[in-house]
């Protein structure tokens, strides 16, 4: 990864706006029976109370299918404040550990 030490605000500014394109990479622990259904909303994006979340670029990092926990890789653009977690719930997946 790439760490920025800067004291210019404005710069900072820019990095964290969603128009910078910047990609924000999540690791989140999931629980809840993750489906192929859930994997496509992430991905195509999903509107809550009338808030609308981007796609999402998903991969399972764990393979067993009849686990309920499960770690997840999260790619996304926005950043928008409590995303990862607003959107799993909307799912029906609670998230125990989410690291940036």
């Amino acid at each position: 990864g790439l760490i920025i030490v800067t004291n210019d605000g404005h710069y900072k500014r820019q990095l964290e706006l969603p128009s910078s394109q910047f990609h924000r990479v999540y690791r989140a622990r999931v629980h809840g029976k993750l489906t192929l259904y859930k994997l496509k909303a992430l991905r195509k994006g999903i509107t809550i109370e009338n808030m609308r979340y981007a796609g999402m670029k998903v991969q399972m990092e764990t393979s067993k299918s009849s686990s309920t926990n499960n770690w997840l890789r999260i790619t996304c653009i926005e950043g928008k404040n409590r995303q990862i977690r607003k959107v799993m719930n909307h799912l029906g997946l609670n998230v125990t550990r989410l690291i940036r």
